[in-house]
Order: structure tokens, then sequence, then C-alpha cells
């Protein structure tokens, strides 16, 4: 939560001064990331070839 704090646009012009204006700003971040496995099967035992989750082919 953001009571003290100026928004700025790309150019460095002040746009909002929250403690002037009595605005309340909420700033969140997320950081999201995921693997996939590509475990050893009987069907391919070769690393290079095989895909855990699905093929793309042209």
């Amino acid at each position: 939560m953001l009571t003290e704090a100026v928004i700025q646009d790309g150019a460095g012009n002040i746009i909002f001064n929250l403690a002037q204006q009595d605005m309340v700003a909420l700033r969140a971040v997320m950081r999201l990331g995921f693997a996939l496995p590509n475990p050893i099967n009987r069907m391919n035992q070769t690393a290079a070839t095989r895909c855990a989750f699905s093929v793309l082919t042209a």
C-alpha cells in the first residue's frame, strides 16, 4: 500500500501525487515458473528425442 508516492508517466511528468490528492495505490508483483519432467520410459530412452508433455511438428 502506497499513500505517499508520486506516479509518473514515461516522460517523467507527474500524473498523481498520492499525498496531496488523498489517494492510495497498491503495487502487486507476481512471479511464475514451471518445469516439465522428461522421464526415461520404455518407448524412448534417448533424452534428446522424447517429450513428456507434447510434440510440435511443422
